[in-house]
């Protein structure tokens, strides 16, 4: 009977040895390295309960230091406390964790969502609004997280603290209302949508068809307010100190419109409104005094005209806005054009053209889209039809301009009036197709846009051309494929970041966000672009390298400088990956990817990595003793995590020949006791047991037949 027991265990262990190997076969094939001076960091936790980070680039955040960053997942894991339709996450990078980045849910507790609270859009989430740490944020609760019985019957908007310490503050309410909001028949109409913040979140606004300052404003009708350290005021006041009948954010976030840059200045002072409709721009000061930016300061007055508003500078002195009203001397044509509004300038001498037409030879030209602009408001990008620079080609559409120092430079045409809305920041975030692709760095200088032809763009800049191919149908129709270029305004040098290098033609879009499914988006734009302007980020199933084999989406970095491009994922993985997020600096670039790049990483879900310059973290140590053999010549982050199945049976190819070796130790033991007993009891039964221990089979009379 032991004899077969020891047969039996001797069968498992080697069909054990057989599957492990099998196992260490799989784990062999190595991903590509990262970048040089790059390292891949594991920064969602390994273990997710099944779940996957979700792919989309809007809800993924790194801190300006890269050592924490923000996620979401369907999945609750972890220390969740509470839910809605997603979990945010917040890692922080400790470097003593697992994996060496330390995980919590900062979703709060709350009152579940009905399907009532679902159709209405009133989904618990957080805003796109963060402090630059990642240390507060936003919150917009289904119902309130603090007793707030006047606004108990809608969604409100919360600040969070401690995020990145993993013990939230108390929430602070920052829609209150003066009066108890009745339950609407449709939750949606209420909730409050944030269209911007200072950078301390001290002053946040947003906008809601609630009546939280005034119970009686006219029905339907959007307003812009503002929360001061929690204090509710309206934003949307006239300069006569009379509430305005509506007020917007630029195109109104409320109707998932991206908001204009700094529509709220960064510390707060200067608020910039639309009355949607009067088509009057105005900026509100301290909360005590309104300025209407589109006042003429024509010698003849025309007729008042509507103004779409642009954006402003960080400190609110300068803000843009498009226009077809003549609004200064000069300005006749009828056509729209570009004003800045100086704070700072006289009264009465602060708006200027800034699309003034320097090739008269091409007829009058007219104003499109704003593309983007600087921090300082030095620089400024927009779009037009007709040519406003001299010498350059007549007879354009969609051209692509730069004004800077009182002087407009031409770059190039776009392909359509599509490429043109799509750089634009008139946009929704709500929508794959219209997400903003054009980033403009901090200082202006450099210039990230997406087009999906070079014909406007060939021979300028020190850009050759490329063919981009005619079979993508990102956009609904057959055509060609969007290319991601960038230009420095330093040197006017044009090149394609996400072109093939070898020259091939296009097969494949490439984007720089993606949204994958069906979910909540938020106005947040990845930073595909570094401050410096020298990396450029993006996702494309394009083979930019040789190593980039598996016919999928992977991330890719440009280098501007050197003009060489770099795979971020392995471009072997057999799902697609993708780019996320990057840092200002861009040493931190994150990605998406169900490849398991690091040792840390133990499932094949959807996780959130940094590839990070001069980072990384030891793998776990290898199993003691470690596989071995030819077969089983495992990379460094694939040997499988301590405690997984496998290795709780078997611990290496040694271990079969150390237990027959413990069993010969235990028949000679057992047979030197028997040597006491009479000889006929002992010989044949010893030689027996040495026998089948050396694995010989035996007759009964102890007589061995071999192997």
């Amino acid at each position: 009977m032991r004899g077969f027991a020891h047969n039996v265990a001797r069968w498992l262990l080697a069909g054990t040895l057989t599957a492990f190997a099998a196992l260490c076969l799989t784990a062999a094939t190595a991903p590509a390295a990262p970048p040089d001076g790059r390292a891949y960091e594991l920064v969602s936790p390994p273990q997710k309960n099944g779940g996957d980070v979700r792919i989309e680039t809007s809800k993924i955040r790194v801190s300006d230091d890269g050592r924490a960053a923000s996620f979401t997942s369907y999945v609750p894991f972890g220390d969740v406390a509470g839910t809605s339709i997603e979990v945010t996450y917040l890692s922080r990078r400790d470097g003593v964790g697992r994996n060496g980045w330390d995980t919590h849910a900062i979703s709060p507790q709350q009152d579940p969502l009905t399907l009532q609270a679902v159709t209405g859009n009133s989904i618990s989430d957080f805003e796109p609004t963060f402090t630059s740490d990642l240390s507060s944020g936003v919150y917009r609760s289904w119902r309130p997280l603090t007793s707030a019985p006047n606004v108990e019957t809608t969604s409100n908007l919360f600040l969070l603290g401690g995020l990145r310490t993993g013990t939230p503050t108390v929430p602070l309410l920052l829609s209150d209302a003066v009066s108890p909001i009745p339950v609407a028949s449709t939750f949606g109409s209420y909730r409050p949508v944030t269209a911007g913040a200072s950078d301390d979140l001290s002053h946040v606004i947003f906008e809601s068809k609630a009546p939280l300052t005034a119970p009686n404003p006219p029905p339907n009708r959007t307003r812009l307010y503002e929360s001061v350290n929690g204090s509710v005021r309206l934003a949307g006041i006239l300069p006569d100190g009379a509430p305005a009948a509506s007020s917007q954010a630029g195109f109104a976030t409320f109707n998932n419109f991206y908001p204009a840059p700094h529509s709220i200045s960064a510390d707060g002072s200067h608020v910039f409104f639309t009355n949607p409709l009067t088509g009057l721009i105005y900026v509100r000061i301290d909360g005590a005094t309104t300025v209407q930016l589109n006042t003429s300061e024509n010698t003849a007055a025309e007729s008042p005209g509507r103004a779409i508003f642009d954006g402003a500078s960080a400190d609110g002195t300068r803000a843009f806005f498009t226009t077809s009203e003549g609004l200064v001397d000069g300005d006749d044509d009828g056509l729209t054009d570009l004003y800045m509004y100086d704070e700072t300038a006289p009264v009465g001498a602060r708006l200027m053209v800034l699309s003034t037409d320097g090739e008269p030879g091409d007829g009058d030209a007219s104003v499109s889209r704003v593309v983007g602009a600087s921090e300082d408001g030095q620089y400024v990008y927009f779009t037009a039809d007709g040519q406003l620079a001299a010498g350059e080609p007549l007879g354009i559409s969609d051209g692509l301009f730069l004004w800077h120092d009182g002087a407009v430079a031409y770059i190039g045409h776009l392909l359509d009036s599509t490429d043109s809305a799509v750089n634009s920041l008139s946009t929704r975030f709500s929508f794959v197709i219209e997400q903003r692709t054009a980033r403009v760095t901090p200082d202006g200088r450099h210039l990230l846009f997406m087009t999906r032809g070079d014909v406007g763009l060939r021979d300028r800049g020190g850009f050759a051309g490329y063919d981009h191919g005619s079979g993508c149908t990102f956009d609904g129709i057959p055509g060609p494929c969007r290319e991601l270029y960038v230009y420095s305004a330093d040197s006017g040098r044009l090149a394609c970041a996400s072109c093939n290098p070898m020259g091939a033609p296009a097969t494949t879009d490439a984007f720089d966000n993606i949204r994958q499914g069906v979910g909540i988006a938020t106005w947040h734009a990845d930073r595909a672009l570094s401050d410096d302007g020298s990396r450029v980020f993006f996702t494309t199933r394009e083979a930019l390298v040789p190593q980039d084999v598996n016919e999928k989406l992977d991330a890719y970095e440009y280098d501007v400088p050197s003009g060489q491009v770099h795979l971020l994922s392995s471009g072997t993985s057999s799902s697609d990956s993708y780019f996320a997020e990057a840092s200002p600096s861009g040493d931190d670039a994150l990605i998406v990817t169900r490849e398991r790049l690091v040792g840390w990483d133990v499932d094949s879900n959807y996780d959130l990595y940094d590839v990070k310059v001069h980072g990384g973290f030891p793998d776990p140590p290898p199993l003691t003793p470690s596989c071995g053999g030819e077969a089983c010549q495992g990379q460094p982050g694939h040997i499988p995590a301590q405690g997984a199945a496998a290795s709780a049976v078997f611990r290496g190819a040694g271990d079969l020949r150390q237990a027959l070796k413990r069993s010969h130790r235990t028949v000679h033991r057992r047979c030197a006791r028997h040597a006491a007993r009479p000889r006929r009891h002992r010989k044949g039964r010893c030689v027996r047991k040495a026998a089948r221990a050396r694995g010989e089979r035996v007759h009964s009379h102890g007589e061995r037949r071999g192997k």
